[in-house]
């Protein structure tokens, strides 16, 4: 915090201000703060306690605990400790520089921080709430069916007390109770967890110390929740039978708790634009791969370039062998590495270290070889799903490859025989498991062809309309397993709901960029889970931009308490 002569408030004007936003230069309180670090279009801003924000200042020397005139100044990778010139029994380790050490396992914890800011403590917060209305509806179905069997005779009063006293209902009230208190503690665990991270920000023996003796709390670690059970009684009630309404309650046993989508987030349309990007030696984005909130693969039609967002300079280039009209002819899998077609023989991986390997080795192309023209990497599976022609009979088809390369599935015919595709031209997959193509059928009209997990054709989407057709071109799914597809007869996009019911359409849009209009007509799309931004590269022209439309529910109002001072008395005593 800042001194009194000089304190900073929150923009929303309540309390001091203990953090500071480097991005976007706002000052916020504790409350304020956890806001930001939820909100999809702030959460990867850069955050820091105002008594950490000098980072000029030096490292503290911290005294060695069995040689108190020395301070650390080795780490000792064979015994995993932070020694100094007076501790013995290291003389054949391997030492390295304290700082050296601290700075390394620091920077592998930064995403492990962020993710617990951004990610773990809203979904607790919605487990939280959760768990709050399953008492409530315990004790409400309680009270129903009290009600009920009231009604039906006074005579079985005492065997209704007696069989609801001893029913599980009260068993569920006590145990929804259990696990909201050990959920609460395991909140305050992580936010312990990241609060002393940032007191020992400059106190490198003490942050290692605590790294070593603490794993980083994840959403593996939740405590295994269960729901409450489900009590129901049929109507038919014989009145002169004092027993048998009491055989009518039946137990239901309900499944694990989970977070489905539509508990953290929402559809809000029309789309909102982000930003727009110009990529520099690019004239149309054939098709796009996102990797980064600033870093994006584009295939220009000659090469795959590795654009930087925010200056539009290329990083990376790529060649490929241009042919037909292929557009999906990359994917980045979860490491954030590239796959990509090379040519008609070879499907090549850019990976981090920035080597280039071999995934497929196919055939020298003859008009009898299968030659892959688009290709998808499963973020769920990790399965290749490429999309293969023939020259010489013009069929298509879709084969899946698993992670050691063996083919495990093929995709071309329906229940009668008749062939699915035709030009496959772009493939992705969706949240259930279905594979979505955007086919051409001719130059100038095509389908979505939507199997499912099994290869089994679930509906063909050719337009919004009865008879109209569609021109399809870039494709992908967003996190409500919406299909989202290009339409370069109408230069729009197309919505589409996981049963194949047509939702709404928008573009092209037409953006202000530094004081000059940029025409975004939809050509290829790429949607980021991470952060649920669709980005969309323009068909006219080298524009590269991200939009919005899915948002998070507003900020539940369930506080957690934050530690204020983490071990400072314990501090005080030591020192």
């Amino acid at each position: 915090m800042n001194s009194a002569v000089n304190v900073k408030f929150c923009k929303c004007n309540e309390e001091g201000a203990e953090y500071f936003c480097h991005t976007c230069h706002n000052h916020y309180c504790r409350k304020c703060q956890q806001e930001h670090a939820t909100n999809l279009d702030t959460k990867h801003h850069s955050n820091t306690l105002y008594r950490n924000i000098s980072s000029h200042l030096p490292y503290k020397k911290e005294t060695c605990s069995k040689h108190l005139e020395c301070t650390y100044q080795k780490f000792c990778e064979s015994c995993n400790i932070p020694i100094c010139d007076l501790c013995k029994g290291h003389r054949k380790h391997k030492k390295l520089e304290l700082l050296t050490v601290y700075e390394s396992k620091h920077k592998q914890l930064k995403e492990q921080i962020f993710k617990i800011r951004c990610d773990t403590i809203y979904q607790f917060q919605i487990i939280l709430t959760e768990l709050k209305d399953d008492i409530k509806h315990c004790l409400k179905e309680k009270k129903e069916l009290m009600s009920a069997m009231i009604v039906m005779s006074r005579k079985i009063k005492n065997y209704m007390d007696k069989a609801l006293g001893h029913s599980r209902y009260l068993k569920d009230v006590h145990s929804c109770s259990s696990q909201l208190e050990r959920i609460k503690k395991h909140i305050n665990k992580i936010q312990y967890y990241e609060q002393i991270q940032e007191t020992l920000i400059r106190r490198p023996v003490k942050f290692l110390k605590f790294i070593k003796t603490l794993r980083p709390p994840s959403m593996e670690d939740t405590p295994s929740l269960a729901l409450h059970s489900m009590l129901s009684m049929t109507q038919d009630i014989n009145v002169k039978d004092l027993i048998k309404p009491l055989t009518k309650i039946k137990m239901i046993k309900r499944d694990k708790r989970c977070l489905k989508n539509s508990k953290l987030l929402k559809v809000i349309l029309p789309v909102n634009v982000i930003d727009s990007y110009v990529i520099t030696d690019v004239d149309r984005c054939h098709h796009i791969s996102h990797v980064t909130l600033d870093r994006v693969w584009v295939n220009d039609g000659n090469s795959l370039i590795l654009a930087d967002t925010t200056t539009g300079v290329t990083l990376k280039r790529l060649p490929i062998l241009r042919y037909g009209s292929c557009l999906g002819l990359h994917s980045v899998n979860r490491e954030r590495e590239l796959i990509y077609i090379e040519n008609s023989s070879a499907v090549k991986k850019y990976c981090n270290d920035m080597s280039t390997k071999t995934v497929f080795k196919m055939k020298k192309r003859r008009n009898s070889d299968w030659f892959p023209v688009c290709l998808y990497c499963s973020l769920s599976t990790g399965d290749l799903l490429i999309g293969k022609m023939r020259y010489d009979t013009n069929e298509s088809k879709v084969a899946r490859y698993n992670k050691q390369g063996k083919q495990t599935q093929t995709i071309q015919n329906d229940k009668n025989g008749q062939a699915l595709y035709h030009f496959p031209r772009c493939i992705t997959e969706n949240n259930n498991g279905d594979v979505v193509v955007s086919d051409s059928i001719d130059k100038s009209y095509g389908a979505v062809i939507v199997t499912d997990r099994d290869g089994m054709h679930r509906f063909s989407y050719t337009g919004n309309q009865s008879g109209s057709k569609l021109s399809p071109l870039g494709i992908c799914t967003d996190a409500f397993s919406n299909i989202l597809v290009c339409d370069w007869k109408t230069q729009l996009v197309h919505v589409i709901e996981e049963s194949g019911k047509f939702y709404s359409t928008w573009g092209p849009l037409v953006l202000d960029k530094s004081g000059r209009k940029l025409t975004t007509i939809p050509y290829s799309l790429s949607y980021d889970v991470n952060n649920h931004l669709l980005w969309v590269g323009s068909g006219h022209g080298n524009v590269v931009s991200a939009f919005r439309y899915i948002h998070r529910h507003s900020h539940l109002t369930d506080k957690v308490e934050f530690f204020e001072e983490v071990n400072t008395s314990k501090d005080q005593q030591r020192t």
